[in-house]
Formats: structure tokens, sequence, C-alpha cells
């Protein structure tokens, strides 16, 4: 038997790209983390990440208050795995989850905001386009301003900081220089996720799981294929 806890306990799970993460706040505050072993959408990982994670915070299912998920924009196979395991943990336990996207985890990893308060985070690149999600910090959290689909062509700076991975469009890296912008490589970890659905739980930002559902920078390959096949 445990004490029921005085604050809420939250699971964040940051699966949206090739490596998984969990977290949650342990019973003397610090933040406990149990990161997968290779790829997430070869094996099963995620589930026995949160068995082990939950032991060594101290806490059991029962013990949680929502369960928050990275979102994306991200890979098809590990948004659809991480976010059916937070409906199923939801479900099972009547809690809600807390949809944080994968921007914001970006920039709650990778951002200072005493030094760059505004930063675009550049997800799902392919080609010559991307995902941009320009974000402001106020009131001690990361807000969305604005996100939606570029073309490198048309793109233009919004930020002094631009957080991406390696596929980021090279057209859009060579305006960086000329525009003054500084590219900083993309961080994803379940502690930010954590971090940041922390936040959101303040505000009263949570939802019937139910509702969640994948964030994805253009239609999913394998929806494409579909239809390309069998029309419609």
């Amino acid at each position: 038997m445990t004490d029921a806890p005085a604050d809420p306990v939250l699971l964040a799970i940051e699966a949206s790209q090739r490596e998984l993460s969990v977290a949650v706040r342990a019973r003397d505050g610090t933040v406990a983390v149990e990161r997968g072993e290779g790829d997430p959408r070869e094996s099963d990982q995620l589930m026995p990440a949160i068995d082990r994670l939950m032991a060594r915070a101290g806490w059991v299912p029962r013990d949680l208050s929502a369960v928050a998920v990275s979102t994306g924009p991200g890979g098809f196979t590990s948004l659809r795995i991480s976010i059916a395991t937070a409906k199923g943990i939801c479900e099972a336990l009547s809690i809600p989850a807390i949809d944080v996207p994968s921007a914001m985890v970006a920039a709650q990893a990778s951002a200072d905001p005493s030094a760059q308060p505004r930063v675009e985070v550049a997800l799902g690149s392919k080609g010559t386009g991307f995902w941009s999600t320009v974000l402001a910090w106020r009131d001690g959290r990361w807000h969305i301003e604005r996100e939606g689909a570029v073309d490198s062509s048309q793109w233009t700076p919004s930020a002094s900081l631009l957080l991406s991975d390696e596929h980021l469009p090279a057209g859009v890296r060579a305006r960086t220089d000329e525009v003054g912008v500084r590219v900083a490589a993309l961080q994803l970890s379940a502690e930010s996720c954590l971090a940041a659905a922390e936040a959101l739980w303040r505000e009263g930002r949570s939802e019937d799981a139910m509702a969640l559902k994948p964030r994805y920078a253009r239609p999913p390959e394998a929806v494409t294929l579909w239809k390309a096949r069998h029309g419609g």
C-alpha cells in the first residue's frame, strides 16, 4: 500500500522520433527517467520502461494523476505506439491525458527563455519542406504562436534561434547564416515533456485521452501508399 500523493503525479512519454524515454517526478521530488534501447518501432520497449520507471520512482499505477505524451510531428509508428499506450493507461485508470506538442518539448529542452524568449522548431523535414512551429515564452511556459507546413523557398525567419535535426532543408540552412539565425540541434526528452506537462497541468490543460491525436507534418506515407493502391 502507498499513501495518496499530495501533488499530481504525471507520467510523461516522449517517443515522437526514434528514441524513447519516459519520466515521472519521484517521491523525493527528483525526476526519474527510463530510456528505451534501440528503435521503438522494432520492439516493445515502452511498457517495460514504464514499469521500471514507476518502481524506481516509488509509485504504483493508481498514484498517477494524468499521462502526458509528446504528440508530434514525428514518426508514424512511434507516435501511434506512444499515443495508444497513453490512451490505454488513462482509460484503465480513469485519468486524463495531457497533449504536449513535440515542438514544445524541444523548446523546453533546448532554449533558454531568458536569452531567447521566442524560438522556431523545425520538425518532419523532408525534401524542401518541414513543419514549422514558432513558440514564445510567457507566464512561465512556452506558448505556440504559429505552426504549419513551410517550403524552404517561402521560409522567412521568425526567431533568432531555430531548432532542427540534421534533415533541415539545405535552402533553409543556407539562409540562416545570411539572416543571422542560429541553428541548434533538436533535443527531445521525457524530462522536458514532463516539465512542459506540469506547466500545462497547473493551467488546467488536460483532456479525455480518447481525444489525443498524432500531429503529422504531412499525410503519413503508409496512408498515401494505401490510397494510391486502393483509391479514395
